[in-house]
């Protein structure tokens, strides 16, 4: 007997991200899910069904909501036939963006009631229902910025940074009664809301910030925002089937970035805890270097820089455990392993290794980044202008050093997974 469709209600969906998810899980080739998606004002509810096509009254239903209201939560459940909902994506949201000092209160307190308490809202009324079924996915669009703070978006990641503590403190208490929590964290996606809020902040005045901010914010940061939305900037769409996956997968992850290229950025948080290497190198870039901040983008737009950071030894193909072990043994071949995708530049004995060939390093991404100061060697021309190096074309002597500088880190983390090793037996 086939399994009953699941329930899904989606917020925000009247245009963007909303109106994506919805149609394409209304459009799943196994009917596996019964599609709830709703928006605040129904007058906007043109497009989504023109996109939904005959989906539309057999696997998705068009609803008005109002995240801001608990009569309008209330009401909305009510029309769910049995009120029973499996699958819960907060999507509904709005942006803020421009100097503290030009922005009220009131305007603030906005963006927290639906960005943080409209989420909050409804799961308060949905969690009943899945705690007594003891089953349940709830999906947050948060963001990025949940991550990492952005400069003149103050008040928007605070918003998401609210919705990351929440529901990952939510998330331990709920896997006692089978629920699943997934924080989906878009970088820049290209929407016309967006496009929109961008152009109407351009022209603000902002009355109370000073001449100095106002201009920093107009000619550095609209400019470098633009600049970011071209080279990184996501489709809906995109983000769109990375929330499907998440919603179809048996073992729901907590978070999932959608945007491997902005990876690079979220990584310069996780590298430092202090915080201090992501605040100085923004404010560097955005401040200081503004022409080598594009750049940068330029070069993670046409992926030049490894896409995925993981620390610690994990190999292709191998269990994270076997790894450790082989590592502690000393039976882990070093010369096939190209170095780690958060130390580029870092490789093996093979002087004729070329970095951009596209191989897999230690955590089992793929790596074209060398680190241009170690290996002033032969350029070829990229798409962005940055070189490819290769060591074969240099002297021994200029690339032996480093390799012996390779092999003695590669000694610590063999130490260093002895002891983890030992650490897992004892736990055992």
């Amino acid at each position: 007997m086939a399994d009953l469709p699941r329930t899904v209600l989606i917020s925000g969906c009247s245009s963007g991200i909303g109106l994506e998810l919805a149609v394409q899980l209304a459009r799943d080739s196994r009917q596996r899910y019964q599609v709830v998606a709703t928006m605040r004002d129904l007058g906007k509810k043109g497009t989504l069904e023109a996109a939904a096509g005959e989906a539309l009254g057999q696997t998705l239903t068009v609803a008005q909501l109002d995240v801001c209201s608990d009569e309008s939560v209330a009401q909305c459940l009510s029309c769910i036939q049995g009120g029973e909902v499996d699958v819960l994506v907060n999507n509904a949201g709005v942006g803020l963006v421009g100097p503290l000092e030009g922005l009220s209160l009131a305007t603030m307190q906005k963006v927290f009631d639906t960005n943080f308490f409209g989420a909050v809202r409804l799961v308060r009324a949905v969690l009943p229902g899945m705690k007594r079924r003891r089953q349940g996915h709830i999906v947050v669009v948060s963001s990025v910025m949940g991550l990492q703070g952005v400069v003149f978006n103050d008040v928007y990641a605070a918003s998401k940074f609210a919705l990351e503590g929440f529901f990952e403190s939510l998330a331990i208490q709920l896997l006692q009664f089978n629920i699943f929590i997934s924080l989906v964290e878009p970088g820049p996606v290209g929407t016309a809301f967006e496009e929109k809020l961008l152009e109407q902040v351009s022209t603000a005045q902002f009355p109370g910030a000073d001449p100095d901010t106002l201009r920093y914010f107009r000619d550095l940061y609209l400019p470098a925002s633009r600049e970011l939305f071209r080279c990184l900037g996501q489709s809906p769409q995109d983000v769109a089937q990375v929330i499907v996956k998440v919603i179809g997968s048996t073992r729901p992850p907590l978070r999932r970035q959608t945007n491997a290229r902005y990876c690079a950025l979220t990584a310069l948080k996780a590298v430092d805890p202090s915080g201090r290497l992501y605040v100085r190198s923004a404010h560097r870039l955005l401040f200081r270097w503004p022409r080598l901040l594009g750049q940068g983008l330029r070069c993670l737009a046409c992926d030049c820089f490894p896409t995925r950071v993981r620390p610690g030894p994990a190999f292709p193909g191998k269990p994270r455990l076997e790894a450790l072990e082989e590592e502690a043994e000393g039976k882990t071949d070093h010369t096939s392993l190209q170095g780690r995708s958060s130390r580029a530049g870092l490789f093996a004995a093979d002087p004729g290794f070329q970095a951009g060939d596209g191989r897999r390093n230690l955590s089992g991404s793929r790596s074209c980044s060398g680190r241009a100061a170690d290996f002033p060697a032969l350029r070829r021309p990229h798409s962005c202008g940055r070189g490819r190096y290769r060591l074969g074309a240099w002297p021994e002597a200029s690339w032996r050093p480093l390799v012996a500088k390779r092999e003695t880190e590669l000694d610590h983390d063999r130490l260093e997974g002895a002891a983890r090793v030992q650490e897992l037996g004892s736990l055992a």
